[in-house]
């Protein structure tokens, strides 16, 4: 886990042809992004297909009703706060689907706006300062359901988590920390509340706002965020069910900023991670479970 002092420590930036060419070297960085959540890449060829050949390394593509790849860009009547130039909230994608993407890749084509800076905070890091200060606001977000929707002409997408979820199977885990299996924060997709309103849900109703608001103020605090601008030929892959990303509101009228995306799944990354790591160190790792390689 991470605040803003030591990802900027420990930040990886790695070469696109590095990375392309060389099985270690992408070991090395599927390793830095499962335990960081975030990984940067650079000299990325200005080609629409490069986020394609970037996911394309780690497995098959997560196609979604955006597309294997979608554009980030500002445009008219946008259907999407993602579409316009204005801010945009710290948010995971797709929370609104019932399995929303692992990882997400945003390749800068254009950046020849003022603004449009990028944010990134680790929500477990976050979690952990929360349960420190209060465990009720903590349960609180472990228990209330939060509904995700998405209402478009041609699609309509509903599904209803808790901010915080709790690994089903906790024997696996450090017995130091906490067994956080995943965080779904997303408020700019959030739907109507579906809690009935009677005496006992609105006590509990008040309980989630005043925990939502706690957890809102440690995601966003200085301390835990960490801000960059991508240049042209720059990527950034990140956790989308990890690392909460937002941005900067820009200048639409002074240029172009332009991302191409794309989103992998868990088990598509993780088996990635574990051939590799059987046929770089001869050993893989599932579950806690370090397992030799059978040659």
């Amino acid at each position: 886990m991470w605040d803003k002092e030591k990802i900027t420590k420990d930040n990886k930036w790695v070469d696109y042809n590095d990375y392309m060419k060389h099985d270690e070297t992408l070991f090395e960085a599927l390793t830095h992004l499962n335990q960081y959540g975030l990984l940067f890449l650079r000299n990325v060829p200005d080609s629409e297909t490069s986020v394609v050949d970037l996911a394309s390394r780690i497995g098959t593509l997560k196609d979604t009703f955006y597309g294997r790849t979608w554009d980030v860009r500002s445009k008219p009547k946008a259907e999407n706060i993602a579409y316009t130039p204005q801010f945009l909230g710290l948010h995971m994608d797709l929370l609104y689907t019932s399995n929303p993407p692992h990882l997400q890749l945003l390749h800068s084509l254009r950046a020849r706006t003022p603004g449009g800076e990028s944010f990134f905070s680790d929500s477990f890091h976050a979690a952990h300062q929360l349960q420190r200060q209060s465990a009720s606001h903590f349960r609180t977000l472990c228990q209330f359901p939060v509904t995700y929707h998405y209402h478009h002409p041609t699609f309509h997408y509903h599904f209803t988590r808790p901010v915080i979820d709790l690994l089903p199977y906790p024997k696996y885990s450090n017995p130091t920390t906490m067994p956080i299996h995943r965080v779904n924060w997303s408020p700019p997709f959030q739907g109507p509340f579906e809690a009935r309103i009677g005496s006992n849900n609105a006590t509990s109703f008040r309980s989630f706002i005043a925990a939502s608001n706690a957890y809102e103020k440690l995601l966003s605090s200085e301390e835990n965020l960490y801000e960059y601008r991508l240049n042209e030929g720059e990527c950034v892959i990140f956790d989308n069910r990890r690392v909460l990303h937002a941005r900067k509101a820009f200048d639409a009228t002074k240029g172009e900023r332009w991302l191409k995306g794309a989103y992998v799944d868990d088990d598509v990354f993780f088996s990635k991670l574990r051939v590799l790591q059987e046929k770089v160190e001869g050993k893989w790792q599932a579950e806690g479970v370090l397992r030799e390689a059978v040659r």
